[in-house]
């Protein structure tokens, strides 16, 4: 007695086929049922089942976050919702911490904190800071967990190539024990194209 609300990632759209419920989509594809229109600057356009247009101001930057606050308009709106009221309080939304969160200024240069570890988040990160910010964008990072460095190699590597410099450091393993066969260095040399040299 639901509904499935479902963003643009093609896999997760993949579930639509089997879904035991209403299935609204959001995106920029003609069919969606949530359209973004337009989205840049913080400022989306978005038209709603019922042909209408609904403008979203945001205060956290990039696509994901259009993405995202167009799902929440969409579940907020079958919860009865009015888009309008929906949309002005999405403009208050000012994100959360260790995602995209301003650490401060100084000398022109500004520092921003996110958590970022999967290959699809440091692309959307990224992807903001340059929507968000003029000039060159340094990028330190930490990989998490030797598993996932193993195993998201080079989708890392790809990710990374979208600051002008990239910085690796070592990993944090967090809850996993020391491998000594991965390490930052193979983030680093991925990132500058060198095949990964496993011991």
């Amino acid at each position: 007695d639901g509904v499935l609300i479902l963003g643009p990632d093609p896999r997760a759209r993949t579930l639509a086929a089997d879904a035991p419920c209403p299935v609204q989509t959001v995106g920029a594809r003609p069919d969606d049922t949530w359209r973004i229109v337009s989205a840049q600057g913080g400022v989306a356009q978005i038209a709603t089942p019922d042909d209408g247009l609904i403008t979203l101001r945001l205060s956290v930057p990039g696509r994901h976050n259009v993405e995202n606050a167009a799902c929440a308009l969409a579940l907020a709106a079958w919860c009865g919702v009015p888009v309008a009221q929906a949309a002005d309080r999405l403009a208050t939304f000012a994100g959360v911490g260790r995602r995209y969160e301003l650490r401060g200024r100084a000398g022109g240069v500004t520092v921003i904190a996110d958590y970022a570890h999967h290959p699809a988040e440091i692309t959307a990160s990224l992807a903001a800071a340059r929507e968000r910010h003029q000039g060159r964008i340094v990028a330190v990072f930490q990989p998490h967990l030797y598993s996932r460095t193993r195993a998201l190699l080079q989708e890392t590597a790809d990710a990374l190539t979208g600051a002008d410099v990239a910085i690796v450091t070592e990993i944090y393993a967090a809850r996993e024990p020391h491998d000594p066969h991965i390490s930052g260095r193979h983030v680093a040399d991925a990132v500058r194209g060198t095949p990964p040299q496993f011991a």
